[in-house]
């Protein structure tokens, strides 16, 4: 399994863009700035006080290899946290290329 990518920018995190990395191991590591990522699908979290909010976008996707079209109708998700934060952030997810 390759190494999981999640890119975030927007208020909330250390830093404006950063991403976080995910290896097979379940070990994460937080990294300033982009890195390059083959691109699953994009979300949108809203973190106000102990709830967040994940809403994942619809996309397309198109499988050249495979001659495949993918459409993901997207989804929302409700989260009760332990930690008090204050996040509002725009995010890409995909594998490390």
């Amino acid at each position: 399994m390759s190494e999981e990518v999640y890119t975030e920018i927007g208020i909330g995190n250390p830093t404006f863009i950063n991403s976080q990395i995910n290896d097979k191991n379940n070990n994460e590591t937080r990294v300033k700035g982009f890195i390059p990522l083959k691109l699953q699908h994009c979300y949108i979290r809203i973190w106000f006080a102990y709830f967040v909010i994940g809403l994942t976008l619809p996309y397309v996707w198109f499988r050249k290899h495979k001659k495949q079209i993918i459409f993901d109708f997207g989804g929302i998700r409700f989260t009760l946290k332990n930690k008090f934060r204050f996040k509002l952030l725009f995010g890409l997810y995909g594998i490390k290329k």
